[in-house]
């Protein structure tokens, strides 16, 4: 972490600390002879335990976002140290801003890579492929089948929760001019940067920490085009997070919004308490489908096309209840829009609503250059209809669908 040469403005700053054999408490962060910040020891990261063979350092990482505006001219020189005898991991410690590695691989390396503990299934060398969760199953991949509809040549292109990064190198080959791929940390970055050198993607990778006010970590940015998808059921608050993301949407430009729903009419979220939802610790709420579209609206997100799988479409899968066609996963397409469009409270509220007011930048929304995305050839037009609207109207998604419409990504997947 030493020595490195710093942007102004919020740095995410994670890495790994032990004292003594075992996880520090906590580690103090100075910029120059300035104390910037304090990080509580705690995150896991198995790649440490595996690394030095002891499961006790399985949660000895640390992540905290310091602010280096106000630190003197000239370069900042950044240390980590606690009030003990201490062994940082430097050469772990992950800045926001870093561009892809450029790190090369041999085929041996890929194919040790490749048998690790993947998340999508993605092909690294012809015939070798890290077998992802879905690879029994040909999940229908509902973000990937919208993003065909849009053109990204020449766009700017936020991917959020990237894991090892399939959308971000579906939208280098669909023309993107920048992609940004982004997770809570880098605890994956060696699968990344496989994936960037098995598909000559030139991509960034930043890790950002919780999902909430992203418009301040990525500060002075702003996309055409940002996919949100597999994020919102993750986090204690959806509703904060898009407030958090909808400050760099470039105005008239598209978000890709996919997150699991209720089909039961009204508006409200279902709690996933006692994991009566799904036995994932990492799962909290169920969108139903109408509050869903108000959200997205009440933010200026106007939906304009849709794909949804239901619950009785898919294998059954440990860890869920028996699908009852209740529930089901929903990709949302939107156009961004400088004003709220619907009834009069949402008017009001958008306009004399202290959350509302300050819950998002939208000084920095309404002041986003406008986006020169061509409008996505759309497979259902949502002009006039609701989204419970087009459920009751168009068919879901079919189950079976050709392999490059699912959670595999091949070597020759153009899309």
């Amino acid at each position: 972490m030493e020595g490195s040469v710093l942007p102004r403005g919020p740095v995410l700053i994670e890495g790994w600390a032990t004292v003594h054999g075992v996880p520090a408490t906590s580690v103090e962060i100075r910029a120059n002879d300035s104390v910037v910040g304090k990080a509580s020891v705690g995150t896991p990261r198995p790649d440490v335990a595996t690394g030095y063979g002891d499961p006790a350092l399985e949660n000895c990482g640390f992540t905290l976002l310091v602010d280096l505006e106000e630190i003197p001219e000239g370069s900042v020189l950044l240390s980590a140290s606690t009030s003990d005898s201490v062994v940082i991991g430097r050469s772990m410690v992950r800045l926001v801003g870093e561009s892809g590695s450029g790190r090369q691989f041999n085929e041996s390396e890929l194919r040790r890579i490749a048998e690790g503990q993947w998340y999508y299934s993605i092909e690294l060398l012809p015939g070798v492929v890290a077998g992802g969760q879905d690879i029994h199953f040909g999940v229908p991949m509902l973000p990937r089948i919208l993003m065909r509809g849009c053109d990204l040549s020449g766009m700017d292109c936020l991917d959020l929760g990237s894991m090892e990064g399939l959308i971000p190198v579906l939208m280098k080959r669909g023309g993107a001019q920048t992609v940004l791929a982004t997770d809570f940390n880098g605890w994956l970055i060696e699968k990344l940067d496989a994936v960037r050198y098995a598909y000559d993607a030139e991509f960034e990778f930043r890790s950002l920490g919780l999902m909430y006010d992203i418009h301040k970590k990525l500060g002075g940015r702003s996309f055409d085009f940002i996919n949100c998808s597999g994020l919102l059921y993750h986090t204690w608050s959806p509703l904060q997070v898009l407030a958090g993301i909808r400050p760099i949407l470039r105005r008239g430009g598209y978000m890709l919004v996919s997150t699991y729903v209720s089909f039961e009419e009204g508006d409200f979220q279902k709690f996933n308490s006692g994991g009566r939802l799904v036995t994932d610790c990492n799962t909290f709420w169920y969108m139903s489908v109408e509050l869903l579209d108000y959200t997205l609206r009440y933010l200026g997100l106007i939906p304009v096309d849709i794909a949804y799988i239901r619950s009785d479409q898919l294998p059954e899968a440990e860890g869920y209840p028996p699908p009852d066609g209740m529930t089901g996963y929903i990709s949302v397409l939107c156009q961004g829009t400088d004003d709220p469009l619907a009834d009069a409270w949402m008017l009001s509220s958008s306009s004399g609503s202290i959350e509302y007011k300050h819950g998002a930048d939208w000084g920095l929304a309404r002041s986003q250059p406008y986006s020169k995305m061509r409008r996505p050839a759309v497979r259902r037009d949502l002009a006039g209809r609701t989204l419970i609207d087009a459920i009751r109207e168009f068919e879901p998604t079919s189950r079976v669908v050709p392999l490059d419409q699912t959670t595999f990504l091949s070597l020759g997947d153009q899309q």
